[in-house]
């Protein structure tokens, strides 16, 4: 999975790595981001009042149907294949405004679950890409804005 910060090129960066004849993409935006997991699971969208229809898990797998197909066609004799797919929604970093509504949460002022540990709950091996744009210089921002 491929996580970043708007605008820090997570763009480019997926669409070079699926490149690879060994990455597929998915049907989401741009093949890369399906925004469900921080968003429309929750019935969010960019603006913070702007609803939307809640999505269904089963909605979010089925951005991978066609990746699914590649993976499924291409399994050798001893089940193995060489084939991964991925997601590469950056809100899944930085939008955490669905928290409250995640059960072992509930109740409490601050999370103690958020959106990376849900992804991680149903998939322990999946490995994240981390991008993130002038990381120093975004952080002295965010120490300002805490001063």
């Amino acid at each position: 999975m491929l996580i970043g910060i708007d605008k820090s090129g997570t763009t480019d960066l997926f669409s070079r790595i699926t490149k690879h004849p060994e990455i597929k993409g998915n049907t989401g935006n741009q093949e890369k981001e399906t925004k469900w997991w921080s968003w429309l699971r929750y019935g969010f969208w960019l603006r913070q009042n702007a609803k939307r229809r809640r999505q269904t898990f089963y909605e979010y797998i089925s951005y991978f149907d066609s990746s699914a197909g590649h993976i499924r066609n291409t399994v050798n004799d001893q089940g193995y294949h060489n084939l991964i797919t991925g997601d590469g929604t950056p809100m899944d970093m930085w939008d955490y405004r669905g928290w409250p509504q995640i059960p072992q949460n509930l109740n409490k002022s601050d999370p103690e679950i958020l959106t990376p540990h849900l992804i991680r709950h149903l998939n322990p091996d999946m490995k994240f890409i981390i991008i993130l744009r002038n990381p120093i210089d975004r952080y002295l921002d965010f120490r300002m804005l805490a001063i």
